[in-house]
């Protein structure tokens, strides 16, 4: 599959099966384990209640094989929790093949989703570059998968009018920051502005969400035209960096 999931309440068990199937003229050797995952880091890993059985396998040609996937959930589980299922297949004389399919266990009923814009200001232009772009820090203090739209406002100073309205996105992990960096790809005068980011957080099963917002004044000394090409987005996960 694609990605696996499961939900389950605290003190529960949970069982999936995985099928293998070998499309080689040889033996195929497998070896199944799970691990965390990168994005979401070691606090978050549901590496402790998963195991397979078996974790290793061997397929002749042609030959299916079924692999149980088993969860076992803690009492005091709460939220969200991520793995990777690792397959690692190796033919004779050949280098392995590794494939990972991501995994979350949701823990019904306790996804909370709480965050906080860590950061907001605007960064100038590299040097190479006239494209001014304003980074927003967000964190995700509660115990779910965020999935992140915002909106990022720009406005005069002096009467508020609105000139541009850009959005953008990204997806921050329980504990984590994420750092996004939105160009803004417009024409402005010089002058005093005012730049506001508003960033809805929603869980993955759509019924929980957090509204954040961060405003800041900046300034233009010199006149920005509009570059060639579209809006992008850059997203960086990681490291914290707070100024106001």
């Amino acid at each position: 599959p694609d990605s696996v999931s499961f939900e389950a309440p605290p003190k529960s068990y949970r069982r999936q099966v995985l099928k293998y199937k070998s499309y080689e003229q040889t033996p195929v050797d497998l070896k199944i384990e799970m691990v965390a995952d990168d994005k979401a880091g070691e606090d978050c890993s549901a590496v402790p209640w998963l195991r397979t059985a078996p974790d290793r396998v061997n397929l002749g040609p042609g030959q299916s094989r079924n692999v149980a996937l088993v969860l076992q959930v803690p009492e005091d589980a709460r939220g969200e929790r991520y793995a990777k299922v690792v397959t690692e297949g190796s033919l004779e004389d050949e280098e392995p093949t590794r494939w990972e399919t991501p995994l979350v266990v949701t823990i019904p009923g306790t996804l909370e989703a709480k965050a906080e814009i860590t950061d907001m200001k605007m960064l100038e232009p590299p040097t190479d570059s006239d494209v001014y772009a304003a980074k927003v820090g967000f964190r995700n203090v509660g115990n779910a998968r965020l999935a992140l739209s915002g909106t990022l406002r720009i406005m005069t100073r002096e009467k508020f009018d609105e000139v541009a309205s850009i959005p953008f996105g990204g997806e921050a992990y329980p504990g984590q920051e994420t750092i996004m960096e939105v160009p803004i790809s417009l024409a402005l005068a010089t002058g005093p502005y005012v730049a506001s980011a508003t960033i809805i957080g929603m869980t993955s099963d759509q019924k929980i969400s957090t509204k954040q917002r961060r405003t800041i004044e900046f300034a233009l000394e010199q006149a920005l035209a509009p570059p060639e090409g579209h809006i992008e987005e850059i997203q960086e996960q990681g490291g914290t960096e707070n100024e106001i």
